[in-house]
């Protein structure tokens, strides 16, 4: 038993909540996200009869002044329906709308707002993030007075207007914040999402925030919100011709007129929010002033843009937009990638470009970014691909954390794959556009059936969350996108092939790793777990010398710790031992520079040198020799270098010896000990 009693509703506006709020899980854009797959198809069956009911009852109590009797099924039949489809009924709790729509009114139980006496509710819905009102008749139309300002040849008007005011117009052309990572994929890669789609969902804690903040008597925003209108909308019409100044009249005509009176927003299919401004910039500063008793009276500056062409005023709008905030850090990083693609906007460097030209192609220098971002979208809505529904593209709105068979999200991937495109690099010819995406596509297919070849449970999972293999955390996902351009240009070195790659192609080059038990504790819990620059250069590393060996090796050796700087074992194992060698003809630095050389065994990563210098009486000294520029390493080997300046007068013996290291740790070599002359 919940809060409230099941099937009871305790007055008219808690009933009109309810409807809503399962008309918000009825006309989700895709059902996947909730309905479980075993009953979608029955959902897609009833879910226009289930409209049709709550429409049927909200007609027989709205303004009647009667409720559905307690334990009547009528008045919950539409929400335990629901609950039955779901996968997850954590959602479907009875009184669920009471929490999550919120009534927002003034001390004395009136509703904030605009409106006066028509105004019967105004209500936030958190899950969708924005103010609805219900109002029992039109209310009075709001007549803003503007004045012009020009920048080249583009005109925008400035005015304010109480926070209420602006609110009772104004939608946000926000994402659906509830799309999967795979339907929003889908859709931008299919060009499917609305040029109206562009903005991030409203925070809800942040409209909070600034709702309890200019509460405070001394408390004020006078930050500029900018605002769109298509001026030929049929609610607005020009009060006084708008020529360096003027005035535009917004009636309320827009309004649905339904059963439970004239609403701004209703959850279907072509309804929704049909307030005609739209925020550009500034929704959270609108919303948190109009749902505080004192913040939705005050006046807040704006700037309009006035425009006709709705096709491109949309463009213009998000474009302003995305210049605003893509220059800043105000804008979180998926959303600001996502508009910097979408939008085609050059961006700060050439990294960062994702610029179009007058073809809608992207130029030499934001091929990269805008082919490696187009490479996330097609590979995560690939139905059935080896990465369906695994990259993260927008920030959940509703959720503190990220669905768990997430494996890396948009940036991290661009960061990585952006340089296969760039030049001498895998994909660097233009010529590999029409094929890269397959190519890829075919690798990963290979990779997931090598992780299913030797296991009953395969180590590539795409809908594994809990309990997923190392290699589906992001971290180390990212080694696979490391690893990739290493595996192409050696498969192309070693023989001919047709291009794309096939996918047995890649199956026959990455046989040796079939054995790898992913899902084992020991790596699971081992540090090649998480995002440091070790951990990934490991894997990679281990996996590069396991497959130039081409042997494959049983899972125990492959797990063996003790099988060090074996090609194709010891995955979780530290470098093997090596010796220190002098490769100059002194031994003391008197007698000429003297160096030494360590050559790294397999799976070394790097070293760390470790000089002693002693006087006489066996003191030591301490030397910093990383500030000397005494080391030379590559990726093979590390050499030092002691000249007679690196040490002082006194000193009789020199220890030197090397520190090799992996992700796993370090292991030391033998000492070598001079002796002055």
């Amino acid at each position: 038993m919940s809060r409230l009693e099941s099937g009871f509703h305790r007055n008219e506006n808690d009933l009109i909540k309810y409807v809503n709020w399962c008309r918000s899980f009825i006309n989700k854009p895709e059902s996947s996200n909730w309905v479980s797959p075993d009953h979608r198809a029955h959902f897609e069956e009833q879910k226009d009869d289930l409209d049709l009911k709550l429409d049927e009852l909200l007609e027989k109590y709205v303004g009647t002044g009667t409720l559905p009797e307690r334990g009547d099924s009528e008045g919950s039949r539409c929400f335990y329906t629901l609950q039955g489809f779901a996968h997850d009924t954590n959602e479907f709790t009875w009184g669920a709308w009471v929490d999550t729509n919120t009534d927002l009114t003034k001390d004395d139980g009136a509703p904030i707002g605009y409106g006066g006496d028509v105004l019967q509710s105004s209500t936030l819905h958190q899950q969708e993030a924005l103010l609805a009102h219900r109002y029992s008749d039109y209310p009075a139309s709001i007549v803003l007075d503007l004045a012009s300002v020009e920048q080249g040849d583009k005109k925008v008007y400035v005015g304010h207007a109480p926070a209420a005011e602006i609110d009772a117009i104004c939608s946000v052309p926000h994402l659906d914040p509830t799309l999967e990572a795979k339907e929003f994929a889908e859709l931008v890669y299919t060009g499917n999402i609305g040029d109206e789609q562009w903005q991030r969902v409203v925070d809800v804690k942040r409209i909070r925030d600034i709702a309890n903040f200019i509460e405070a008597p001394d408390s004020y925003i006078f930050n500029p919100v900018l605002l769109y209108v298509d001026k030929n909308h049929p609610s607005i019409t020009e009060a006084k011709k708008l020529n360096g100044k003027g005035k535009l009249k917004i009636s309320f005509d827009f309004l649905l007129n339904r059963k439970e009176g004239f609403v701004d927003y209703v959850p279907k299919p072509g309804q929704g929010d049909v307030r005609p401004f739209k925020i550009c910039d500034g929704q959270h500063r609108v919303r948190g002033l109009a749902m505080s008793e004192r913040g939705h009276l005050l006046n807040i500056p704006f700037v309009l843009i006035v425009g006709e062409d709705v096709e491109v005023d949309r463009k213009l709008i998000a474009k302003i937009f995305t210049e605003i905030n893509t220059k800043s850090v105000q804008i979180e990083p998926l959303h600001r990638l996502y508009l910097m693609y979408k939008f085609g906007m050059q961006g700060l460097t050439n990294s960062d470009d994702f610029s179009i030209n007058e073809e809608g192609s992207a130029t030499a220098e934001s091929r990269p970014q805008r082919n490696a971002y187009q490479l996330a979208l097609y590979l995560c809505s690939m139905p059935g691909g080896p990465l369906e529904d695994m990259i993260e593209f927008q920030r959940p709105a509703t959720r503190k954390r990220r669905r768990g068979h997430i494996v890396v999200n948009s940036v991290s991937w661009v960061g990585a794959v952006r340089k296969w495109f760039t030049t001498n690099k895998i994909y660097s010819d233009f010529g590999t556009d029409d094929y890269y995406k397959q190519e890829v596509l075919n690798f990963f297919m290979a990779f997931q059936e090598i992780c299913s070849m030797t296991w009953n449970e395969p180590r590539w999972d795409p809908q594994k969350g809990r309990g997923k293999p190392l290699l589906q955390f992001e971290g180390p996902f990212l080694s696979l996108l490391e690893l990739y351009p290493i595996i192409l240009e050696k498969i192309l070195n070693t023989s001919k092939h047709d291009r794309p790659l096939k996918k047995g192609v890649f199956v026959d080059y990455l046989t040796p790793l079939k054995n790898v038990d992913w899902m084992d504790t020991a790596i699971l819990n081992s540090p090649l777990k998480g995002r440091t620059n070790l951990n990934i250069r490991h894997l990679v590393m281990w996996m590069n010398t396991a497959l130039d060996n081409g042997q494959v090796m049983s899972p125990d050796a492959i797990l063996n710790r003790d099988e060090r700087s074996v090609p194709g074992k010891g995955i979780i194992a530290r470098p093997g031992p090596a010796d220190i060698e002098f490769i100059s003809y002194s031994r003391w630095p008197t007698d000429g520079p003297l160096q030494a050389r360590v050559v790294y065994p397999t799976h070394t990563l790097g070293s760390n040198w470790i000089v002693r210098f002693y006087d006489s009486k066996g003191q030591p000294e301490s030397w910093d020799y990383d500030k000397r520029e005494n080391v030379a390493s590559t990726g093979t080997s590390s050499e030092i270098t002691i000249t007679t300046s690196d040490i002082n007068p006194g000193v009789t013996k020199i220890v030197i010896s090397a520190e090799l290291y992996n992700a796993m740790g370090e292991t030391l070599t033998m000492e070598q000990t001079l002796e002055s002359p």
